[in-house]
C-alpha cells in the first residue's frame, strides 16, 4: 500500500485528517498531498506488519487470565458452601479449584521469567 513517510519524524501518513509536521504544529482537517510533501514526507510502499508467534510467556499469561476467570466464576460455590448449602450436586469442585490454583502458580514462573 502506498503511503507517505517522513524519515526525520519516523512517521507514516496514509490519508488521515491529521498530519504531524517537523517544527510546526500538527495540521488538522483536510490534508492534501501537497501539504504532506511540503511537510517532508515522500511516497513510499508501507511495509506489511509482521505478526510474531506468541511466546511461552504470552501463552502462560493468557492461560493465567483464563484460570482467574474460571476461579472467579466458581466463587459463588464457595459462598454457597459457607452459607451451609448442600453442595453434593457440584461434585468435588474444591479439587478442581485446587488444581487450577496449582496450575496458575506453575504458569507464574513461566510468565515472570526474564528473557
Amino acid at each position: 500500500m502506498d503511503a507517505y513517510y517522513n524519515s526525520n519524524l519516523n512517521k507514516w501518513w496514509n490519508g488521515e485528517s491529521t498530519l504531524d509536521r517537523e517544527n510546526q504544529p500538527t495540521l488538522y482537517g483536510q490534508v492534501s498531498e501537497s501539504d504532506v510533501l511540503a511537510a517532508g514526507y515522500f511516497k513510499k510502499e508501507m511495509p506489511e506488519p509482521t505478526v510474531s508467534e506468541p511466546t511461552d510467556q504470552d501463552k502462560a499469561r493468557t492461560r493465567m487470565a483464563e484460570i482467574t476467570k474460571e476461579l472467579n466464576s466458581m466463587d459463588y460455590l464457595t459462598s454457597k458452601e459457607l452459607d451451609g448449602e448442600d453442595m453434593t450436586e457440584y461434585g468435588d469442585y474444591k479439587a478442581k479449584r485446587k488444581a487450577l490454583r496449582a496450575e496458575y502458580r506453575t504458569l507464574e514462573s513461566v510468565a515472570n521469567k526474564q528473557s
